[in-house]
């Protein structure tokens, strides 16, 4: 019988890219359709050369978002999100800027900064207001993080009512934090009546999106037969999925299926 030791397997190692290289490249794509002649193969340039190039396509792209440009509109949110193009002292004050012109994903990260004390005071209630602005126009990520703090009671009362109603707002966006999240409030009864074959729809939906701690959830409905029908040969895939993406439990899990019986 093969052992089922979890090791990572040839091509399966994910490569993690940080957010801000994800979105300097859709700066770079951006630029290319506001005609930035982009630097000649040979040409180099000091960091701060670089840095100013950057601040001026930032700039560039502040003016098209000024015209109306829905791209540009959407890029200059991502940049204020990320810090890029601005120094790190005015970054929030430009974001807070773009937050109060309306635009979700800088409430988002406005709200975030005033959570984590970055670039601002810490002032959870400020946190929550920005959050809430976020949640209030769909945004996702703003609903997910929102609805943790009114489980955990972090700059409002506890409120696992609320904080259902935000994970299920997310996750039917299809947010697969908020889609997890959701489905452990449905395994524990925690702010909704306890349903475990609720709890396993959503877990499953999260786990197709490669959510690991959903993978590992659902793998553990299979191993123990809890809202699946136990299945270990299923139970191992899931396990195997969420390990290959560094889940510490899972890996345990795979190898205590070859731990013999006491």
């Amino acid at each position: 019988m093969q052992e089922n030791v979890w090791k990572p397997q040839k091509g399966q190692v994910m490569k993690i890219f940080s957010r801000r290289l994800i979105a300097a490249a859709i700066l770079a794509a951006l630029f290319g359709t506001l005609s930035v002649k982009a630097a000649p193969a040979n040409d180099t340039k000091s960091p701060d050369q670089e840095k100013q190039e950057q601040q001026k396509r930032y700039y560039l792209i502040r003016e098209h978002a000024g015209q109306g440009s829905k791209d540009a509109q959407f890029i200059l949110s991502c940049c204020e999100h990320y810090g890029l193009g601005t120094d790190q002292d005015s970054s929030f004050q430009i974001r807070l800027e773009s937050a109060e012109q309306g635009q979700a994903i800088a409430q988002f990260s406005v709200g975030l900064c005033y959570a984590a004390g970055r670039g601002v005071g810490k002032d959870m209630a400020e946190a929550v207001k920005w959050l809430s602005l976020a949640a209030e126009q769909d945004y996702a990520p703003a609903q997910t993080v929102l609805g943790k703090f009114y489980a955990k009671g972090r700059g409002v009362s506890k409120d696992m009512d609320a904080a259902v109603d935000l994970y299920r707002k997310a996750a039917v966006r299809g947010s697969a934090k908020a889609q997890y999240l959701l489905g452990q409030c449905y395994e524990s009864g925690d702010g909704v009546g306890k349903d475990i074959r609720e709890a396993v729809k959503w877990y499953r939906k999260a786990a197709e999106q490669r959510n690991p701690d959903a993978q590992y959830a659902l793998g553990k409905c299979y191993y123990d037969g809890n809202g699946l029908k136990e299945n270990r040969e299923l139970a191992l895939k899931w396990y195997r999925m969420a390990a290959d993406q560094g889940h510490a439990e899972a890996g345990e899990a795979i190898r205590g299926m070859d731990e013999p019986a006491e």
